[in-house]
């Protein structure tokens, strides 16, 4: 689900009372369809939240890292994968600057349904970023090997994998 202003608020409570009082290290765990761009979510401050905790993110003392597993759309991703001493990816993860459906309706026009293969092509494509075209970039400093099948059908390697990144 898309994050509610709630949550950010709920990150911040973290970063500024748990986290920095007890001068602890923070990773995030990145899958996430983003922020909810609901005209209700704005109107109690969604953006402002976001940007706060984007700030708070850049300014955190302590070690960072933030690892990507999923999907990382729009600004709510960027809240939780600032950079900082160390980012990953998952090989299979995607990052959109908003999520595949959101952009075919900007790109395109039109929507897609999820499960045709006009959308299939459309999330493979080039204005996909994955994994490795982020460390590519200089977005990521690791890509972390899933395994054959994805990570859900080999947790044990890339459970191994991630501690060795960590």
């Amino acid at each position: 689900n898309a994050q509610r202003p709630e949550d950010y608020e709920a990150a911040e409570r973290f970063l500024l009372g748990i986290g920095a009082k007890n001068k602890l290290p923070l990773l995030t765990i990145i899958d996430t369809t983003g922020g909810d761009c609901s005209p209700m979510a704005e109107s109690r401050g969604q953006s402002r939240k976001i940007g706060r905790l984007m700030d708070l993110r850049y300014q955190y003392p302590y070690t960072t890292l933030a690892l990507k597993l999923g999907f990382d759309f729009s600004g709510g991703g960027a809240t939780l994968d600032s950079p900082g001493d160390g980012e990953a990816a998952a090989e299979n993860s995607l990052t959109f600057v908003a999520d595949p459906r959101t952009k075919s309706w900007i790109q395109g026009g039109h929507w897609f349904d999820i499960e045709s293969e006009d959308f299939q092509a459309f999330i493979n494509g080039e204005s996909t970023a994955r994994a490795e075209v982020l460390k590519q970039m200089l977005l990521v400093d690791t890509v972390i090997t899933e395994g054959p099948g994805g990570a859900h059908r080999n947790r044990q390697l890339f459970a191994k994998n991630i501690r060795a990144w960590l």
